[in-house]
């Protein structure tokens, strides 16, 4: 988790399904609805390359998450803005990543005895120098 930017990774993925689930309901056009399927696809593959964590249950939890926000880039970026079937898809997917992204995020706080911040506007490890960002 230290060496990963666990909280920043959660942060940046939350965000990107935000944007994701907002473009996808605003009916923006196909390029916006592309780009940000495309950058959610491309920060759940990148922190599914941090995987595993020295917790096997942790990192159960974070491969149930990073693949279903890797299924919820696909389903969109493949769908046209009207694909009203392949968005709800999406929407779905991005709803069960972020829930278990907070299992996540609850799962490290049993274990540190600290909530982890999910901040990505933070210096990287923390502005206290701890690697979870506390």
């Amino acid at each position: 988790m230290s060496t990963s930017g666990f909280g920043s990774a959660v942060g940046t993925l939350l965000g990107d399904g935000t944007h994701v689930v907002a473009v996808v309901r605003q009916h923006a056009g196909a390029s916006t609805l592309k780009a940000w399927c495309g950058v959610l696809e491309n920060d759940a593959a990148t922190a599914a390359g941090n995987l595993p964590s020295p917790d096997a249950a942790l990192t159960s939890v974070l491969d149930h998450a990073y693949q279903a926000d890797q299924k919820a880039a696909a389903a969109c970026y493949g769908a046209s803005p009207s694909d009203v079937t392949e968005l709800d898809r999406s929407v779905a997917e991005i709803n069960v990543a972020d829930a278990y992204l907070e299992q996540a995020v609850q799962h490290v706080s049993a274990l540190t005895g600290q909530v982890p911040s999910t901040t990505t506007t933070t210096v990287p490890g923390g502005a206290g120098g701890d690697p979870l960002g506390f």
